[in-house]
């Protein structure tokens, strides 16, 4: 019972479920509401999400692998840089996720006709 279990959960289900869900939105997006969003930003969300995605779980699986366990409030000294590690890929995964919400209200205004 590691952080492998979290960490391969996860990647599953934030890589399959909601890469597809951004993949299917930006697709969807121009035919939905007749407006284009600037596609530069939308490659670079898809950059951004990318390293913040892999940045977050990844050392979770070494984690884990090490034996790191879950559901537990204090950690030996070692397992803190692959704490500190998924911490900031999680943040820049949320900062990932903010910018197309910004972008997608920028496009209903200022966007080109579809």
């Amino acid at each position: 019972d590691t952080y492998f279990v979290v960490a391969h959960f996860h990647y599953i289900m934030v890589g399959g479920a909601l890469m597809g869900y951004l993949g299917g939105l930006h697709y969807w997006w121009p035919k939905i509401t007749g407006r284009m969003y600037p596609e530069g930003w939308g490659r670079f969300c898809a950059l951004v999400i990318f390293v913040g995605f892999n940045l977050t779980f990844l050392p979770q699986f070494v984690a884990g692998f090490m034996g790191m366990p879950r559901r537990y409030h204090a950690y030996p000294p070692e397992f803190q840089v692959f704490n500190v590690l998924s911490t900031a890929g999680a943040s820049i995964l949320g900062f990932g996720m903010l910018i197309p919400a910004i972008y997608f209200v920028w496009s209903m205004r200022y966007g080109k006709i579809a």
